[in-house]
């Protein structure tokens, strides 16, 4: 949600996300970024380091429920053909692609520990 309101890369907004993680849970953190002690990188990678597996997993799970199959296999399509892409261009059908939408969603389902949720669900 955060990069497509700010209209940022996935990437960035991973790492500004885990800026604002860092800077909540360390004070110390704060202070030496803000004194200029060290720059987002810094606290980005301080951040990976930190991060929790189980953390790690919610992120990853909530990132590849926003990602979206149909433009990832138009992107696919357009590096293998070029910028004249057509529908006959990608790999599914309509049909195979909302398929595999719901066995990814069944796998997700049962990955799923009892009482949780994803943070974010996205409409189609």
């Amino acid at each position: 949600m955060t990069s497509y309101v700010n209209k940022l890369s996935d990437g960035e907004a991973v790492g500004r996300d885990t800026c604002r993680r860092m800077f909540r849970k360390l004070p110390v953190v704060t202070a030496a970024y803000r004194s200029g002690g060290f720059g987002a990188v810094h606290v980005m990678l301080l951040g990976r380091v930190r991060e929790s597996p189980s953390e790690r997993n919610q992120r990853n799970r909530t990132a590849n429920l926003n990602q979206d199959p149909f433009e990832l296999e138009w992107a696919k399509a357009k590096a293998r053909v070029g910028d004249g892409v057509y529908m006959a261009d990608l790999c599914r059908t309509p049909a195979q692609r909302r398929s595999n939408v719901w066995v990814q969603m069944a796998a997700n389902a049962a990955t799923n520990k009892d009482g949780m949720a994803p943070s974010e669900i996205t409409q189609p």
